[in-house]
């Protein structure tokens, strides 16, 4: 048998319990039920975006292969840090646009290269340190037409463009 002390010993640590491990009750109900917000980073990068988009170009998604997003974060340099690739079309008489974009001391992204090409497209892209020299290079290929492609492969050691060889293909 439980002697009324010890019964109202444990009734007394069971309100206890019961209320110090009630946390809900100390938020508002409009502070558990909130959208997610995207990070800092990836406000920074957008905000990169937009001013590239200014200039008059759109989007221009590769339409094959494995990276089809307009938008892509790649460490090219292998520091840890991804830098951003995006694809655009515009006017003029290279209107294929591939930035990269990187991140400044100020965490800002800004452009730190840019490869212009012709064609209608982006027909596919791909990136492989190919040189060993621990840095990725870009294999781009774009449509020139209905039927014909070109492949490019870029260098961009610190993140300077380079082309390395230059193949035109069909399917």
């Amino acid at each position: 048998m439980i002697s009324a002390r010890a019964k109202k010993c444990i009734l007394g640590m069971a309100l206890l319990v019961a209320l110090t491990m009630s946390g809900c009750l100390n938020e508002r109900m409009d502070e558990l039920f909130t959208l997610p917000r995207p990070s800092q980073e990836y406000l920074k990068l957008q905000d990169a975006i937009e001013e590239v988009l200014d200039t008059g170009v759109v989007y221009s998604a590769p339409a094959g292969g494995n990276n089809r997003q307009s938008v892509q974060l790649w460490d090219f340099d292998g520091d840890g840090v991804s830098e951003a690739v995006a694809f655009f079309s515009g006017p003029g008489e290279k209107p294929l646009k591939l930035y990269v974009l990187k991140k400044n001391a100020d965490e800002v992204y800004e452009p730190a290269l840019i490869l212009e090409g012709e064609g209608t497209g982006f027909a596919s892209v791909d990136y492989s340190d190919l040189d060993d020299d621990g840095w990725l290079e870009i294999i781009v290929s774009r449509r020139i037409s209905a039927e014909l492609r070109m492949l490019r492969v870029y260098s961009v050691r610190d993140f300077e463009p380079a082309p390395i060889a230059t193949a035109d293909y069909t399917e």
